[in-house]
């Protein structure tokens, strides 16, 4: 935005939370909420945090239920809520204003494929096989959810490598973070969006 509009920009990076801890962040972290009634574009994207503790008990083969999946189907509700309370308080913040809105997923090197640099997946196949179908579900709810609130959602990746192909090896590092390759790929996806405002 500074180099194709020759604006200033200040960015007020924040932590790196989970959906939930940032909907307990917009509800009473007082300065974050001050930003973001200021702001005049919000970025924030969506993490796999909330299937780690289920992965544990799934894995345990203690997760309840007749097919193990009752942990599974409990988190994915939570984080459900966690997704539209998020936008919703976001909404309520603006009050209204105008604001560049975006909300990006991160694709699904985790259950899909191995990382570009490990020669395993991270998690087991069979767990794995079991566990993506709550996260496809999660990811499928943020971009029907962003749209009908009006709210643009970006995948971080493009196709082919959200979920069907292993990207790049210089795109990821061995723990599954980006790199700064990884992050230009995500910033062009942005900029192909354009600068259109979200009421």
């Amino acid at each position: 935005i500074q180099d194709e509009l020759g604006v200033e920009v200040v960015i007020h990076e924040q932590e790196r939370w989970e959906p939930k801890e940032i909907l307990e962040n917009l509800r009473s972290n007082d300065d974050l909420r001050e930003l973001v009634k200021n702001a005049e574009i919000i970025t924030f994207d969506f993490h796999l945090e909330f299937l780690n503790i289920p992965e544990a008990k799934y894995s345990g083969k203690i997760c309840g239920g007749d097919d193990n999946q009752d942990c599974l189907r409990e988190a994915l509700a939570k984080e459900k809520e966690n997704v539209t309370a998020i936008i919703d308080l976001l909404a309520e913040l603006r009050a209204g204003s105008p604001v560049l809105l975006r909300v990006f997923i991160i694709d699904d090197h985790y259950y899909q494929f191995s990382l570009p640099n490990v020669p395993t997946p991270l998690v087991k196949p069979e767990v794995a096989e079991g566990m993506k179908i709550y996260y496809h579900d999660l990811q499928k709810f943020v971009e029907e959810e962003g749209q009908a609130r009006g709210t643009v959602v970006v995948r971080a990746l493009p196709d082919p490598y959200f979920q069907d192909s292993k990207p790049p090896a210089e795109w990821l590092d061995r723990l599954g973070h980006y790199t700064e390759s990884g992050s230009r790929v995500i910033t062009d996806e942005l900029v192909k969006l354009g600068l259109e405002i979200t009421v």
